[in-house]
């Protein structure tokens, strides 16, 4: 628990400009010199007036600013804490989609543009994921069920791919999954496996039958330099729309 007086300190305007400035090194350092000063200016002077001498005053000022500098810098570090665990948090929430702990839409696009821009990924797949008949799972079961469908699928998924493989909710029941250093016969490949795997895996939710669902997947692979990130998701959207078209649970080539 932070000590009181120098709490309000520690979260004033003032000393995160200090600290943004110059370091946590030379923040310490300043209210070190500060504190001292202060003391210095308090206790000479009632030092004086009781009769003691100026050095005497001096000596209680280096005795009062020591005890108190260990104190200074543990709030600091605290504090110093205590900001990054926020930031970290902050970034965590600003990337990830709440109900399924995956990836949001900003950050996979992001990503994807970053492996356009990467000259060491010289080959890349997407996949653009939908749930079938979804809106008839949240009709049936309600939305707390389709919840629990969201979260099974993405399980799923993380358990079947790759760790270099990334996966974000990309609206809704649709979900795009990025495969780094992936050719097209390979990215197929994982697409068909994740799509049968799915269909054949039940749902138990308490109070239900086991649930099954299928899913369609559109698939596009960077296969010539000039292909954009932006060209490469509108494929993968027409290829998913088109095995939507064909009867859903299967994989459609851009």
């Amino acid at each position: 628990m932070t000590f009181q007086p120098f709490r309000s300190l520690f979260e004033s305007k003032y000393f995160l400009a200090m600290l943004q400035r110059v370091g946590l090194r030379y923040t310490v350092i300043i209210l070190s010199i500060s504190g001292f000063l202060s003391s210095l200016l308090i206790m000479i002077p009632i030092n004086y007036a009781t009769g003691g001498s100026i050095i005497t005053g001096l000596i209680v000022t280096l005795v009062i600013s020591t005890t108190f500098l260990p104190l200074h810098v543990y709030q600091v570090g605290h504090l110093i804490l205590q900001l990054h665990n926020a930031q970290d948090l902050l970034y965590h929430s600003s990337i990830t989609d709440e109900l399924t702990s995956t990836y949001n839409r900003r950050y996979a696009i992001n990503q994807l543009n970053q492996f356009e821009s990467n000259p060491q990924i010289l080959a890349y797949a997407l996949l653009l994921i939908d749930i079938d008949h979804f809106k008839k799972i949240n009709d049936t079961y309600g939305h707390p069920t389709g919840d629990l469908v969201l979260v099974h699928f993405t399980r799923m998924c993380q358990i079947m791919l790759r760790a270099s493989d990334t996966l974000a909710r990309y609206g809704g029941e649709e979900f795009l999954c990025l495969l780094p250093h992936t050719a097209q016969t390979e990215a197929l490949t994982i697409a068909e496996r994740l799509c049968t795997s799915i269909a054949q895996t039940p749902i138990v939710v308490p109070g239900y039958e086991p649930i099954m669902i299928t899913i369609s997947i559109g698939v596009a692979a960077q296969q010539q330099a000039s292909a954009t990130a932006e060209r490469l998701l509108g494929q993968a959207d027409q290829a998913l729309y088109l095995a939507k078209q064909h009867g859903r649970n299967q994989v459609r080539l851009a």
